[in-house]
């Protein structure tokens, strides 16, 4: 009885989460091109889903689910043949509570900054989890990395 509950429950959040159909943001769609949630707005409605549960302040639960800092820049490079190329980096750092900030850096043409931000904030909550003593953050470079010599 109790899995047919859990089963339930799944059941409407993934309904909720279909039926997730909030404006543009300045940042371009929350919907994809099939009409489901990009990948930051999944797993800030999952947050909310679990941020529910805790019994925390909701302007406590605001200020751990901001991202503290956004950076896009561009870096010239120079390809094999002389030709100069502008790539497009990004970094997020969800969570400076604790220095350093951790996360890797992913390497992708289709890479963009809302994927990015939800990286770093994932990253924050899995470091808490594990009680490692460092905040979240994740980078992006724009580019295929198997084009490069």
């Amino acid at each position: 009885m109790q899995r047919l509950a859990n089963k339930a429950n799944v059941l409407k959040q993934f309904n909720a989460t279909r039926a997730f159909s909030a404006p543009s943001t300045k940042y371009g769609s929350r919907l994809d091109e099939h009409g489901e949630p990009r990948f930051l707005e999944q797993v800030k409605l999952f947050y909310a889903a679990a941020s529910e549960k805790t019994g925390i302040s909701e302007e406590y639960l605001n200020l751990i689910k901001a991202c503290k800092s956004v950076v896009r820049f561009n870096i010239p490079l120079r390809r094999d043949d002389g030709s100069l190329e502008v790539v497009t980096c990004y970094r997020a750092q969800h969570s400076t509570h604790k220095l350093p900030v951790k996360g890797g850096t992913r390497y992708s043409p289709h890479i963009d900054l809302q994927e990015v931000e939800a990286l770093a904030s994932l990253m924050t909550f899995k470091l808490a989890i594990a009680d490692v003593p460092f905040g979240g953050a994740k980078g992006g470079v724009k580019i295929e990395p198997r084009n490069l010599s």
